[in-house]
């Protein structure tokens, strides 16, 4: 049988139940209970955050490099490297997991901080 997701809203006092449990029965299931958090990502500057519809960069930049956009957007001179895109401030020069990522702790820190789990 394929895993299966399931995004569910509930009050703050079960949330906080469900978290310190780590899981849930649905069935006869065991499944694991997280906070479900989307952090956006921008495919026009490649920043963590917003999306492209709402990016105040002034030109596409390049996926690899942060650079304005290569011809074709293929023709990047480091398209061999393993540059962590998001966080060229932070100067993280090497790729890492997302949940690793600076760029993406402070959007997801940030993003937590928008929603109140009182009750």
């Amino acid at each position: 049988m394929p895993d299966c997701h399931r995004v569910i809203e509930v009050h703050p006092e079960l949330r906080d139940k469900l978290l310190k449990a780590q899981s849930l029965f649905v069935g006869y299931r065991s499944t694991r209970a997280r906070d479900y958090l989307r952090v956006p990502k921008c495919y026009k500057c490649h920043d963590h955050g917003h999306v492209q519809k709402y990016c105040t960069a002034a030109a596409q930049l390049c996926g690899t490099c942060r650079e304005k956009q290569h011809p074709e957007g293929t023709d990047c001179p480091l398209k061999n490297a393993h540059l962590c895109v998001p966080c060229p401030k932070t100067g993280n020069k090497i790729k890492q997991k997302r949940q690793d990522c600076p760029g993406y702790k402070l959007a997801l820190s940030k993003l937590k901080g928008k929603f109140n789990y009182q009750s």
